[in-house]
């Protein structure tokens, strides 16, 4: 199984001396299997080049609304670095499609090629040199026996040809890129507007959160303290007046002036309730409470009574210390039944269940 290209893939670019002057060419065809590079060359070119990676404008089976660009490039210029031995070059540059079938400009070069003339020395030939004749009989075997220097060449002079030697180097291009078809001024201005819509939305959901919350709290509030709700006796009548007068007020205001008003007065009016009707809840709930904290504490004392009878190790100075504990604790809750009984429920208890 192969993977291939489902669209096909064009380029389209310019140079700096004619920008107008703007070429366009399929560079990976339908059905091209990736990954994939393609190198193209310019005679004579340094850089200085737009490039533009891109579907075509009809491109078959492109999703309507989706872009055509992929990518933009802006390729800086090479400089020659052999220009004085009158070198040749050319601007190559390599685009693939990779293996997430993602089409980017690779490399940037500028490829330089010069001739230089080398002095290369001549081999020398070797000069033949007689060997002397060998002496006959014992005294010339003797003779024989002495060493005698080794017969050498004369010397000649080095002699040099010039040779002409085909020498090339490459040199990377920088460049610059922007992706997805939106260059980075664009993505900078469309990050900004959609920071600046956000905070709108923001506004809004804000408004309207302070809005049903100013509400809620106004009829919640109200409808507790009337006759027969939960907080009916957890705030004195002259408060009570005072706070449902406020809250009538501040009903009317929702739908009329309120339609229009700023987030701020909806906080203002939110808090100004919110400290009376918090402490109300803390009161109601410390009462509603209460009770199971007598019952627990209840539970705890005779869980306690039937381990000591129940535990046989424990020496007589534990066991005082635990039973002393226990009516340090019976004490308390005691002094806490006796200040509560008659207080009434509009007052702040002086406890709070944490501390029972």
């Amino acid at each position: 199984m192969e993977d291939y290209n489902s669209l096909p893939i064009n380029i389209t670019y310019s140079f700096e001396d004619k920008p107008d002057t703007k070429k366009t060419m399929e560079l990976f065809a339908q059905g091209t299997n990736f990954p994939i590079t393609k190198s193209l060359a310019f005679k004579n070119k340094l850089g200085n080049m737009d490039l533009l990676i891109h579907y075509p404008t009809d491109a078959p089976g492109l999703m309507k609304g989706l872009p055509t660009q992929l990518a933009q490039y802006k390729i800086s210029a090479g400089s020659l670095k052999h220009e004085a031995l009158n070198s040749t070059h050319e601007f190559v540059i390599k685009v693939g499609n990779n293996l997430n079938q993602i089409s980017v400009l690779e490399s940037a070069e500028l490829s330089e090629a010069w001739v230089e003339n080398e002095k290369v020395a001549i081999k020398k030939q070797k000069v033949p040199v007689a060997e002397p004749k060998k002496p006959e009989g014992e005294a010339g075997a003797a003779k024989e026996e002495e060493k005698a220097p080794e017969p050498t060449a004369p010397e000649t002079e080095q002699a040099y040809e010039n040779k002409e030697k085909k020498k090339s180097t490459f040199s990377k291009v920088k460049f610059d890129f922007s992706s997805h078809a939106i260059p980075p001024s664009q993505k900078t201005a469309m990050k900004d507007l959609e920071v600046s819509l956000y905070a709108e939305d923001r506004k809004f959901l804000d408004w309207n959160l302070a809005k049903n919350k100013l509400e809620a709290y106004s009829y919640d509030l109200r409808g507790n303290l009337e006759q027969y709700g939960c907080w009916e006796h957890y705030l004195e009548a002259g408060p009570k007046a005072d706070i449902t007068a406020k809250i009538n007020e501040y009903v009317e205001w929702l739908y009329g002036a309120g339609e229009n008003a700023p987030l701020e007065d909806f906080h203002t009016r939110i808090e100004t309730l919110e400290a009376v009707g918090e402490k109300i809840k803390e009161r109601y709930l410390f009462y509603q409470t209460l009770p199971e904290m007598y019952n627990a504490f209840g539970d705890i004392k005779e869980h306690i009574a039937a381990k000591l009878e129940e535990v046989h190790w424990l020496t007589e100075e534990q066991i005082k210390t635990v039973k002393e504990k226990r009516a340090v604790a019976q004490e308390y809750f005691n002094k806490v039944k006796a200040e509560l009984a008659d207080k009434p429920k509009h007052l702040e208890p002086g406890y709070t269940i944490k501390q029972l």
